[in-house]
C-alpha cells in the first residue's frame, strides 16, 4: 500500500482509527444483522466496503461502498448505496467522528466511535420527512 504525502496524511489522522477488517452486528429496520466491512487506505482517501448479512439466513442483504477524506471544507465522505449517492460533511467530536448529509427536509448521519476495548461503534441514521426514518447501529470488532 502506498502512503498518501505527509501532508494528506495528516488531514486523514482523525479516519485512521476506522482502518483495517472488521466484523460486527447491530440492529436495523428489519431486525439483527452480521455485518463485514474493510477499510483500507487508498492515497488520500480510505475506502470502506461493508455487506449487512442477515443473521437467522446469513445472505447478504445490503450492500455498501464508502469513500472517506478531506476536501477544502474538511473531512467528507462520499457513500453509495442503493439509494443512490450522497457527500457528507464530516466533523470530529470528543469521542469519533460525525458526517452530515442534507437536502432540503431529508437528512442523513453516520457516526463513529472508538471503544477502549478496540471496537468501533457505529450509528447511521435517514429521515425522509412523512415517508421513512432508518436506524442502522452496532459495533465492528477487528475480524
Amino acid at each position: 500500500m502506498t502512503q498518501p504525502p505527509n501532508d494528506d496524511r495528516a488531514k486523514l489522522a482523525p479516519l485512521l482509527f476506522l482502518e483495517g477488517r472488521w466484523r460486527g452486528e447491530g440492529r436495523g429496520p428489519y431486525g439483527g444483522y452480521q455485518l463485514e466491512t474493510r477499510v483500507e487506505q487508498r492515497g488520500r482517501w480510505l475506502l470502506m466496503t461493508s455487506a449487512i448479512v442477515d443473521a437467522k439466513s446469513h445472505q447478504v442483504t445490503y450492500v455498501s461502498t464508502q469513500v472517506y477524506g478531506h476536501d477544502s471544507d474538511g473531512l467528507s465522505l462520499h457513500f453509495f448505496d442503493t439509494a443512490g449517492s450522497f457527500a457528507f460533511h464530516g466533523t470530529p467530536v470528543a469521542d469519533g467522528l460525525r458526517f452530515d448529509w442534507r437536502q432540503g427536509e431529508n437528512w442523513k448521519r453516520s457516526e463513529y466511535w472508538p471503544q477502549p476495548d478496540g471496537k468501533i461503534r457505529f450509528r447511521y441514521e435517514s429521515v425522509v420527512p412523512a415517508r421513512s426514518s432508518e436506524v442502522f447501529e452496532g459495533h465492528w470488532e477487528p475480524a
